[in-house]
């Protein structure tokens, strides 16, 4: 009896390790991601880094050669039109004038005080003086006082020259008196009366002649003379007379003093540049391929520019001409500046400026309703250039995992539009179908799965 029992208790160890070995060996379902494929709004864009600038800057030059004061006016300080200029270009209202910069954002015309500062604003941005004459050396001024004497001279024998022709016209009116009375007595002939009126009026301009002479003399020692003038301050009173002042051209900020110091400036020196805040664009660099697909009024989202939510702007101009960047690997790209105009108002971003950098993505394509599907569940089949004979190349024929009855189902799906989330199913899956996301090599058509 014990016997038999020490058998049975043996082929029973024997019998679960057998067991054991064979459970070991069975397959068992491998752990996987699943998602729904459901339907919904699925959007097509291009993603790319942009940044802000100012739509229409101003750069404030110096219009002539002078001394240019120092700069009184810093980056972010508010500017505005002279009152004058003002009322010229509008006709003053009754209400609070508006700015409408083109695309829906009104705003008041002027600003009222900087962010930063608290300043009113100011219309004058710079004051340039006329140049003091160079200063000259012992030769220089010697020539010049020997030129100041020479002229002095002139001057005189000028002078000399209008009293002799003086005389001599006083003494041809005495004669042309003399003939008149004589002719009236017939005592003298017709001929000697107008040579009488002929030399007086000769002598007339010849007097003139002297005059201008003797004026030409004395400017010509003026200008002399000026030369000998040394560089010199202007009195206060005289200084205002002869100083160019630059006005603001537009209601806005002051973007950048390019020169602050005082300093001598030719002409054509930028000093200054000003704009409008109010008034941004963006400016986003994207692939010439991806530049096709743009079109004019399509909607651009910002985002990540450091508010709260998003942005929304459309394209305005997709430029023409392409240029060639080197990317951050080096690698030579072909891009494109794609402009686009804020359709947010001012008010929800007053602290958006000018140079900042948002992350701007272009919708290209927008369905609201779409059958879709995770890209991650997307794989391409690589046995399907042995087994169809379709018109499509194998790289286009897609296929996914299908989770049905514990089994991942390998099915064949025509794809649409996508992006780097998800991709319009057009054929193959419907609603209700749960399907592997990134699978992995393990997986293959028929094996056993079992969602995480």
């Amino acid at each position: 009896m014990f016997r038999w029992f020490k058998r049975f208790l043996w082929l029973c160890i024997l019998a679960g390790i057998v067991a054991a070995v064979v459970y070991g060996f069975m397959p068992k379902p491998i752990l996987v991601d699943t998602a729904m494929v459901s339907r919904g709004v699925l959007s097509v864009s291009v993603a790319e880094d942009g940044k802000t600038r100012v739509r229409d800057r101003f750069v404030i030059s110096a219009p002539l050669a002078g001394r240019l004061h120092r700069i009184k006016v810093r980056a972010g300080d508010p500017v505005s039109l002279l009152p004058t200029v003002e009322r010229l270009a509008d006709k003053p209202n009754d209400s609070e004038p508006i700015h409408d910069n083109g695309h829906g954002d009104v705003t008041p015309k002027s600003f009222t005080a900087s962010a930063s500062l608290g300043t009113a604003p100011v219309s004058e941005l710079a004051i340039i003086d006329p140049i003091d004459p160079s200063l000259l050396d012992s030769r220089q001024i010697a020539q010049a006082k020997l030129r100041v004497k020479a002229l002095e001279s002139a001057v005189q024998s000028a002078s000399a020259a209008k009293a002799k022709a003086s005389i001599a016209s006083e003494w041809a009116k005495l004669d042309l008196d003399r003939h008149a009375g004589l002719s009236g007595k017939g005592a003298n002939t017709k001929q000697e009366l107008e040579d009488a009126k002929m030399l007086l009026r000769s002598r007339t301009e010849d007097l003139n002649s002297a005059k201008f002479a003797e004026q030409t003399a004395k400017y010509e020692l003026e200008l002399s003379r000026a030369a000998l003038l040394r560089s010199k301050p202007l009195a206060a009173e005289d200084a205002e007379k002869w100083q160019l002042r630059l006005h603001s051209p537009i209601d806005g900020l002051v973007m950048k003093v390019l020169q602050e110091s005082e300093t001598i400036v030719q002409q054509g020196t930028p000093l200054l540049e000003v704009g409008d805040p109010r008034d941004l664009e963006i400016d986003i660099e994207v692939l010439s391929t991806d530049a096709v697909k743009i079109l004019p009024h399509q909607i651009v989202r910002l985002k990540h520019w450091g508010g709260e939510k998003p942005l929304l702007a459309h394209v305005r101009l997709v430029e023409p001409s392409g240029y060639l960047k080197l990317s951050a690997l080096g690698v030579e790209e072909q891009r494109v500046h794609v402009i686009a105009q804020f359709d947010t108002p001012y008010a929800e971003r007053p602290t958006l400026g000018n140079g900042y950098r948002v992350e701007a993505e272009i919708v290209i394509w927008e369905e609201n309703d779409v059958l879709k599907v995770p890209t991650g569940a997307l794989f391409r089949d690589n046995g399907a250039s042995q087994t169809t004979s379709s018109e499509k190349p194998a790289a286009d024929i897609w296929a996914v995992f299908v989770v049905e009855n514990g089994l991942a189902i390998k099915r064949r799906i025509e794809v649409g539009r996508r992006n780097g989330l998800e991709a319009e199913v057009l054929n193959g899956l419907s609603e209700t179908d749960l399907v592997v996301v990134h699978p992995s090599d393990r997986i293959q058509d028929q094996i056993q799965v079992q969602p995480r």
